[in-house]
């Protein structure tokens, strides 16, 4: 019975002041910070000999990067977030088919997104969430084969797409304190290059885990 008490009382303890911290609704700023996850992402390098096009599929493999995050919105009743956010991504290229490359890749993107907030009664939930927007990916520092000077520094701008799953905890009834995890993508990239040859057919896909704030005025 002592236990089972003691057990009760810091129950108590841990969650009373845990409930009375959740978030109030309205309008909101938040920003994260976290690392980047790039998956292997296929695509082709193509020429044109005469009259003739060549296309060569590859593999490119990244190294891991690094993202942030700033976002405005408003929290309504029942849960609902919408919010506008504005992400930056950097990635450095590893390889094309096992041949080292060297150069760096920007993502800047503008983000209209929809989230749910899992309503449990206490300071900690879970949340869901998606966006669409554009995405300004650009590669550069000299983006090349390493030890040639074949460089295909460029840019593109093209619709974008993002999942995100996470909890946030409240920290007080204004600032929460959020953990979340996001797959983001968009299609079609080409990036030309001084010689002529281009790589095509881009996709871009990237996964990121977010640790940051929101907090409500």
């Amino acid at each position: 019975m002592i236990g089972l008490r003691r057990f009760l009382v810091i129950a108590a303890i841990t969650f009373a002041p845990a409930a009375a911290a959740q978030s109030v609704g309205g309008f909101y700023a938040g920003a994260a910070a976290g690392v980047d996850f790039m998956p292997d992402r296929g695509l082709s390098i193509d020429a044109t000999v005469g009259t003739q096009k060549f296309s060569f599929p590859t593999t490119s493999k990244w190294k891991t990067g690094w993202g942030v995050t700033f976002s405005a919105g408003y929290a309504w009743d029942l849960g609902l977030r919408t919010e506008l956010e504005y992400s930056f991504r950097e990635q450095k290229i590893a390889t094309f088919d096992q041949n080292p490359w060297s150069g760096t890749q920007w993502d800047n993107s503008l983000m209209a997104n929809v989230i749910y907030d899992i309503p449990t009664g206490i300071a900690l939930q879970p949340y869901i969430g998606a966006g669409i927007g554009g995405a300004h990916v650009s590669w550069g520092d000299n983006f090349r084969p390493t030890g040639t000077s074949i460089i295909y520094d460029g840019s593109g701008v093209k619709f974008a797409w993002q999942a995100i799953v996470g909890a946030e905890y409240a920290v007080t009834p204004r600032l929460t304190a959020t953990l979340d995890f996001r797959v983001k993508g968009s299609d079609g990239y080409s990036f030309p290059s001084t010689s002529g040859v281009s790589a095509d057919k881009f996709d871009y896909l990237t996964r990121t885990v977010l640790l940051g704030f929101r907090y409500a005025s």
